[in-house]
């Protein structure tokens, strides 16, 4: 859990909404790709938690689904190995 905090803080946050959405802004966040009614929400996990830009894209946005992708474990690695422990 260690090595995947440090190293592995990068998440994605995938999101469909209800309708076509522009000009979102959240905070500590990036939108990283955005297609018609999805956009694709990179954070890192140590400024906001998961649950905290669920709840804040929720409150202002009507959304159909979402998808939390995590870093995969081989990602992680050749991260440590690139940039050391």
């Amino acid at each position: 859990d260690k090595i995947k905090k440090i190293h592995g803080r990068k998440r994605k946050l995938i999101v469909d909404f209800t309708g076509d959405i522009d000009g979102i802004y959240i905070p500590n966040t990036e939108i990283i790709r955005h297609e018609d009614q999805r956009i694709w929400i990179e954070f890192d996990g140590n400024q906001i938690t998961a649950s905290q830009l669920i709840a804040e894209i929720t409150q202002k946005y009507e959304i159909i689904d979402l998808t939390l992708d995590e870093p995969e474990i081989e990602t992680i690695v050749s991260k440590i190995y690139e940039e050391g422990m």
